[in-house]
């Protein structure tokens, strides 16, 4: 990720903005309903400027991975948390078998080789592991936020779910989310991809814009609300996808 990004989600974008706050409600709900804690401790890989990680801290002691100076220094300022030097999918500096829990968020979009990530993720693993993954979703949905962000790929379910069994997880549940907004989305990312040609758009701001408070919190609710869906199914489509899976 581009250090200009760094900046912004260290400076307030991943506490506020609706969609990361969100997130965190969606990922809080399904950790509390499959994960049960039992003093292992919690890797969050590729953390970046930590908004996940006072979180995380809820289900275990939290070390956070990351290659970028700028993220480390915000994670240790702002949460406490010490942060590896790595980048996946180089070898984790992590004993194997040592951790009860693994997170990926909105990570392995990034990288070339998503299922050696993986499989870092289950070399550290303990047996009966969980890892959770959370990924953009619906290729037909690629739009310069994808280029900013320097995705690599966007993922369908069938997708994720081939790509974790591939690196060795059994029991995978995955599930689309983003999903009341889904058609505002796909109808804004196409008419991006459509008029780009009228407007080159710039490739060094984020397009994760502070919406106005008001509309923020219902972005917020609406999308959170999705939780309780995905305690009762998979959702069919949505943006995003969230998938957790064990180590046999």
């Amino acid at each position: 990720m581009r250090e200009f990004m760094y900046r912004e989600f260290g400076e307030g974008q991943e506490e506020h903005h609706w969609w990361f706050r969100a997130r965190r409600a969606i990922v809080a709900d399904v950790l509390r309903r499959r994960y049960r804690p039992d003093g292992s401790p919690v890797i969050d890989l590729g953390c970046g400027t930590g908004g996940m990680l006072s979180l995380l801290k809820e289900f275990g002691p939290v070390t956070g991975v990351d290659p970028s100076p700028l993220a480390r220094e915000y994670c240790k300022s702002k949460h406490g948390v010490d942060v590896l030097d790595a980048r996946l999918p180089d070898s984790i500096p992590v004993g194997a078998g040592t951790q009860g829990l693994a997170c990926l968020f909105d990570v392995i979009e990034h990288i070339d080789d998503d299922v050696e990530t993986l499989r870092q993720a289950i070399r550290v693993l303990k047996p009966g592991g969980m890892v959770i993954v959370t990924v953009p979703a619906c290729p037909f949905l690629w739009a310069r936020h994808d280029e900013v962000n320097e995705h690599k790929r966007r993922y369908t379910r069938a997708g994720l779910v081939s790509a974790l069994t591939a690196a060795g997880f059994a029991g995978v549940r995955a599930s689309y989310c983003n999903f009341w907004l889904f058609p505002v989305i796909a109808v804004v990312r196409l008419a991006q991809r459509m008029f780009r040609w009228v407007h080159k758009p710039s490739t060094e701001s984020c397009d994760l814009t502070l919406t106005p408070r008001g509309v923020g919190e219902i972005l917020c609710a609406l999308m959170s609300s999705e939780k309780y869906l995905i305690r009762r199914c998979p959702l069919p489509f949505g943006a995003s996808l969230i998938a957790t899976a064990v180590k046999p």
